[in-house]
């Protein structure tokens, strides 16, 4: 092995073998720590003192998964909202429709943020039911039972949201109104 000179640990020490002009040169390799069954040196300084301190742990610090973390506040909050034009498709035989627009309310049910109350200006409010983080989804007849509607709305951060709204009326099943929504934060309850 080696010899313990200093408390290094000298490796392939071959000063004393005879050298030879072929012979490569002598190599010494010292290893920075004590064997394993060296008894520790009394050197007059705590221990602390001498001993390397360990390596600090890193601290990770992981910030939150926008696509994850949940920006609608979680107490009844209040969003204006603007819409685009009605683009219609299918077999139109009437006219465009337009749809509420304005102030909306929209209130997490049970204080969870899995299911959204959506109450616009229609006489009942929808239940929206989270689809993905921070996208909610309605499907079914329309608060004033006139045709069926599907409303999915993607809160873009604390103080926008993107709400693409189709919708069939009975008095013309073969069309399709798609209107957009933009929404902005106004205020909470």
């Amino acid at each position: 092995m080696g010899a313990l000179v200093g408390g290094l640990v000298l490796m392939g020490c071959t000063a004393n073998a005879p050298t030879t002009p072929t012979q490569a040169p002598t190599v010494v390799t010292a290893i920075a720590e004590a064997p394993a069954t060296s008894a520790p040196v009394n050197t007059g300084v705590p221990a602390s003192a001498t001993e390397p301190a360990p390596p600090a742990t890193p601290e990770i610090t992981v910030a939150p998964d926008t696509a994850t973390a949940s920006v609608l506040p979680a107490v009844p909050s209040v969003w204006n909202t603007t819409i685009g034009p009605d683009n219609m498709t299918g077999e139109c035989t009437q006219g465009s429709v337009l749809p509420v627009y304005g102030l909306v309310q929209v209130t997490p049910v049970d204080g969870k943020l899995d299911t959204i109350e959506w109450k616009n200006q229609e006489p009942k409010p929808y239940a929206f039911k989270q689809v993905e983080p921070n996208v909610f989804s309605y499907a079914g007849p329309t608060s004033i039972d006139d045709g069926t509607v599907t409303m999915t709305v993607t809160f873009k951060g604390e103080t926008a949201f993107a709400m693409v709204r189709q919708f069939v009326s009975r008095a013309d099943p073969a069309c399709v109104h798609t209107h957009d929504y933009a929404g902005e934060f106004k205020w909470t309850r």
